[in-house]
This record gives C-alpha cells, sequence and structure tokens, in this order.
C-alpha cells in the first residue's frame, strides 16, 4: 500500500523548495555583493582621502538667500521685512468689565 498525498501537501513542498532555493539564491548574491564591496574599499577610501587633502569643497557656492523686494510695480503691496510688519493690538479679554 502506498502512501497517497493531496494535492496541497504536494504544493506545500514545492513552494518550501522554491522558498528555499530563493533564499539560497539572494544569500549567494549578498555574500558576492559584499565581497565586490570590500575589495573596491582602497579605491573609495583613497579617492576621498584625495579630495580631503586638496580641502575638501573650496568652491564657495553656498546658498545665499534671495533679496527681499521692497518696491514691486507689479504688486500693489510692499513686502517689508519681518520685523517692521504691523502687528495688531492683542485681542481685549471677553466678558464684564471689572471695576477700577
Amino acid at each position: 500500500m502506498t502512501p497517497t498525498f493531496c494535492p496541497q501537501l504536494k504544493d506545500e513542498t514545492e513552494r518550501a523548495k522554491e522558498d528555499m532555493a530563493e533564499h539560497r539564491e539572494s544569500a549567494k548574491r549578498q555574500k558576492e555583493h559584499e565581497k565586490q564591496w570590500e575589495s573596491t574599499r582602497d579605491t573609495r577610501v583613497g579617492t576621498w582621502r584625495d579630495f580631503m587633502k586638496k580641502g575638501g569643497n573650496k568652491s564657495g557656492t553656498h546658498i545665499k538667500p534671495p533679496k527681499q523686494k521692497t518696491f514691486d510695480e507689479e504688486k500693489t503691496y510692499v513686502q517689508r521685512p519681518v520685523g517692521e510688519q504691523h502687528r495688531p493690538p492683542p485681542p481685549k479679554p471677553a466678558g464684564p468689565k471689572k471695576p477700577s
């Protein structure tokens, strides 16, 4: 008497085999990637050290904020710096007035 396997069990075993093979392949790719990464380390570190010996990025291209416009004919308002903006007085508290 030979045991008969149900189709679901066969599917599960096939799926498990495929997962195991995929896991092996991914581990192999990861190991190869790490090996290549380590083999190019000297080149990467050497170019970085050469860059830093030259003084890094001395091109002087730092970001400057845009100049503020105080007058623009297309606009009906004047753009003022933050410190000069008009601030309304704080609202008065609501409720009955206290006798003084």
